[in-house]
């Protein structure tokens, strides 16, 4: 599991990457919280990630355009709308400010994530 706000993207997209060329051993899903796909930063990438290498990337919008039908709000809020799917031995990165990481955090040991297996980039 993948937890991104804005440029927190960048060392996220070292790991999808980094697991991708050592075969991504299982389905992984990614949570993109940006304020509009014009501030979205490796969007070109995504379309590869999930239909090649299996990597849901679930966008969610801040202050999204007229146009944009995906998730609205913040990442946290989409996951506790939607609830969290933690699979057997799963691990989490959270990557974003200190309030993004702690709300995401309690949200994934909530859905049942072990403490031990979230990192994050501070």
């Amino acid at each position: 599991i993948f937890c991104a706000r804005g440029t927190g993207i960048a060392p996220i997209r070292s790991a999808i990457e980094h697991s991708i060329a050592v075969g991504l051993p299982q389905p992984a899903t990614l949570y993109y919280g940006v304020q509009n796909a014009a501030t979205r930063a490796y969007g070109d990438k995504f379309e590869s990630w999930t239909n090649d290498y299996n990597v849901n990337v679930i966008e969610v919008h801040s202050k999204p355009e007229q146009n944009w039908s995906g998730p609205t709000g913040y990442v946290q809020e989409s996951l506790k709308r939607n609830g969290v799917k933690v699979p057997r031995n799963a691990g989490a990165i959270i990557c974003g400010n200190k309030d993004f990481f702690f709300d995401n955090k309690q949200l994934l040991l909530d859905a049942g994530l072990f403490e031990g297996r979230i990192l994050t980039n501070f």
